[in-house]
């Protein structure tokens, strides 16, 4: 067990099962997400929780893959779990405090959040290789999800779209692609530090 400078341990309690959650949630996570997104806490605090979890055990983690993992395991294929990797880092970036719930979603999206201020955000991820298709399916994957109401006419009216369409790209480049394709925004990570860079098209 590595040596802690600093333990919370009238936090560690409700902590314990933050994380717990958080894990089994996402799916897939590593520890600098963990730590990041429960960065109001000391970091030795988070570790000395993650470390508690899995000899429980709790949750599992995955020294080939230095990753920690639910116990009954999220299946997804490979580009769903490259896509939710990287949308894991525009979570943890909100920041425990910040976020009253979310929650993983079927492609084309990766993860739907809730804020503590009522604010909806969902992160599409997109690559060179599924940009042309992602951005062709996005408008009717949100017709179909779309709720309605009739209209003083009996027709059918789409209720206001009031979630932030947040696309997640791998490189500024692909933003002429999906110029007017539904997104309120989009962003790039930082290739050393995962941060979120926000762009306006």
């Amino acid at each position: 067990m590595a040596r802690r400078t600093y333990i919370d341990m009238s936090i560690e309690p409700t902590l314990y099962p933050k994380i717990e959650n958080f894990v089994n949630k996402t799916g897939a996570v590593t520890k600098e997400q963990i730590i990041r997104f429960f960065r109001v806490h000391h970091k030795d605090t988070v570790e000395w929780c993650l470390e508690r979890l899995v000899c429980n055990p709790r949750i599992n983690y995955s020294e080939r893959e230095k990753k920690f993992f639910p116990r009954v395991p999220t299946i997804r294929s490979k580009e769903g779990a490259e896509a939710m990797d990287k949308a894991i880092w525009i979570l943890a970036e909100f920041g425990d405090t910040r976020i009253r719930d979310f929650m993983a979603v079927g492609y084309p999206q990766s993860l739907l959040i809730i804020t503590t201020d009522n604010n909806v955000y969902d992160i599409t991820v997109m690559n060179s290789l599924n940009v042309d298709v992602i951005k062709t399916v996005i408008p009717f994957y949100r017709k179909l999800n779309t709720p309605g109401y009739e209209g003083e006419n009996g027709d059918f009216e789409e209720m206001p779209d009031m979630i932030n369409h947040i696309a997640l790209l791998s490189t500024k480049s692909l933003a002429d692609k999906i110029r007017g394709s539904y997104f309120s925004c989009y962003c790039t990570l930082n290739p050393q530090t995962h941060t979120p860079e926000y762009h306006e098209f």
